[in-house]
C-alpha cells in the first residue's frame, strides 16, 4: 500500500530538515509494534509504501496513533 502522509513529529521539529534519524526510528517502531513487514518512509515528499496484513481502514487508525496521518 501507499499513502500520501502527514507526520506530527516534523510539525514540532525545530530543525526543519528532512531526517533520516527519524524516518528510521518511525520505521523501526511501526515495524516492531504493528507487525508490518515492510515499510518505507519517505520524509521529503510525504509517501509512505508499506506491507501489512491489515486492512487500510484499521492501518491508518493505528497509524494516526504514532502522529501519521493519510492524506
Amino acid at each position: 500500500m501507499e499513502f500520501a502522509i502527514s507526520y506530527y513529529g516534523c510539525q514540532k521539529c525545530t530543525e526543519r530538515v528532512n531526517c533520516d534519524r527519524c524516518k528510521e526510528e518511525l520505521e523501526e517502531k511501526l515495524l516492531r509494534d504493528l507487525n508490518i513487514q515492510h515499510v518505507d518512509i519517505q520524509m521529503g515528499p510525504k509517501r509512505m509504501v508499506l506491507d501489512s496484513r491489515l486492512e487500510a481502514d484499521e492501518l491508518e487508525e493505528l497509524l494516526e496513533e504514532y502522529g501519521i496521518f493519510v492524506q
